[in-house]
């Protein structure tokens, strides 16, 4: 008679570490904690399997293969009960999700957010634009530069400036090829939040103020968002071209701060110090950039990524200063929803 060597493969060392991660947590909470009475002398302390599984409403050989490192095919709602049923903190939740293999996502906080807390952020940067904005992409925090070249300023929402305000089409002389760029952007970004009714209010405003934003989003692209090229135009310095490079801060929070980059050899690095000064002085002058002549408009973005294809999100330039990991308020509720 011939033996069945087969031995049934180890566990993943994540489903293990999940196991432990709940032993650890079942071990701090006590019976009456969770409204359970106390059954007598207990060899370890905290809840036993039975009782976590009863409160979590799952079978108790499930939950004990849980522990076990077993179950490779465990649920989020599962993982969820049983976060609740141990009291798990949103971090933690997160962390038994991931172990898992299922999806991470927070829930975004409603907590307005300081904008004083975000100030040193974007004024890191002077005198490149900044801002800091949130999930609907409502300003949060703007530097001097943002509020100079762009015209911008919190709690402005960037895509309605974009589609309704004739000024800001001004300052984009690539707006027709920006727009579409701008609403794949914001769609891609969007679907982090498909239950949030905030992007639903502020897409439906969209399309009913602007034509071209609700052709745009009828479309159903998406773009990855974290890095593009920008041409911006102002009366004093003309055509200023820049790295366009998007940081988030934490997805608990739902805040990214945007960067501005001048592109090497455009001149727009030289432009920018002028610029602040003259708003400063409150008055007009005319210059020309260290003797350079101002560059003619590309005719389209395509000429445009031709022309500059040395700039940062191409050559792997380094595009951040290094920021400290703060402790920093949470998002901020949707500033164009009515109620």
């Amino acid at each position: 008679m011939i033996k069945n060597t087969a031995t049934r493969r180890p566990p993943s060392p994540h489903l293990v570490e999940l196991g432990n991660f709940l032993k650890a947590r079942r071990a701090e909470i006590t019976p009456a904690q969770v409204g359970l009475p106390g059954s007598g002398t207990r060899r370890t302390p905290g809840l036993r399997r039975e009782e976590v599984a009863l409160l979590a409403g799952v079978g108790v050989s499930w939950y004990t293969w849980i522990e076990q490192g077993r179950a490779a095919s465990v649920s989020g709602e599962v993982l969820d009960a049983i976060a609740r049923a141990l009291r798990l903190g949103e971090a933690q939740r997160l962390y038994l999700r991931r172990l898992a293999g299922v999806s991470a996502e927070p829930e975004p906080a409603e907590i307005r957010p300081d904008p004083k807390a975000f100030q040193p952020f974007v004024d890191n940067w002077l005198p490149n634009p900044a801002y800091v904005a949130d999930r609907y992409w409502n300003l949060v925090a703007v530097n001097e530069t943002v509020r100079v070249l762009m015209g911008l300023d919190a709690p402005q929402n960037l895509l309605l400036d974009f589609f309704t305000n004739e000024q800001t089409r001004k300052r984009y002389p690539l707006w027709e090829d920006d727009a579409p760029i701008a609403v794949a952007r914001f769609r891609s970004q969007a679907a982090r939040y498909s239950s949030d009714p905030g992007f639903a209010a502020l897409v439906t405003r969209l399309c009913g103020e602007s034509p071209e934003f609700a052709e745009l989003w009828g479309r159903h692209e998406v773009l990855e968002d974290s890095c593009g090229t920008e041409i911006l135009q102002h009366p004093t310095t003309g055509n200023l071209s820049f790295t366009r490079a998007t940081l988030d801060f934490t997805s608990r929070i739902a805040l990214r701060l945007t960067v501005f980059v001048p592109i090497t050899g455009t001149g727009t690095e030289d432009a920018l110090e002028p610029l602040l000064r003259v708003s400063r002085e409150k008055h007009t002058i005319s210059f020309r950039v260290r003797g350079q002549r101002r560059r003619s408009v590309p005719s389209s973005r395509a000429e445009y990524e031709e022309r500059f294809l040395s700039h940062a999100c191409c050559t792997g330039e380094a595009l951040q200063p290094d920021l400290p990991d703060p402790y920093l308020p949470l998002g901020r509720p949707p500033s164009h929803v009515h109620t």
